[in-house]
């Protein structure tokens, strides 16, 4: 059985206290879960065989969210103005076209 101190830290996670162990129908044991609080400040309930894959509160997920709606919004500017670009020397294009066509 693994020992979990309090202030030990799983990623971004500090563990404050162990919690009652939960009981689920069709396992034999209770598992241990623990009271962690995320670097952000927000508190979230982790069970021991979760330590593995849990780094955080799901903060990061919002973050990374953010950062990544933030990208695509410059991307997209970008892309607006290059469709802006393109459709201004297509115009030219055609005024030159049309102008070649009207001298005859």
């Amino acid at each position: 059985m693994r020992i979990i101190e309090p202030w030990f830290r799983f990623g971004n996670l500090t563990v404050l206290k162990e919690t009652e162990p939960k009981h689920f129908p069709n396992s034999k044991y209770p598992v241990r879960r623990f009271l962690c609080q995320c670097d952000c400040w927000n508190m979230s309930e982790v069970s021991m065989s979760h330590f593995k894959i849990t780094k955080s509160c799901w903060c990061y997920r919002r973050i990374a969210k953010r950062k990544v709606y933030e990208y695509n919004k410059e991307t997209n500017k970008q892309t607006n103005m290059n469709n802006i670009l393109m459709d201004a020397s297509i115009l030219s294009l055609w005024i030159l076209i049309w102008l070649a066509i009207s001298k005859y």
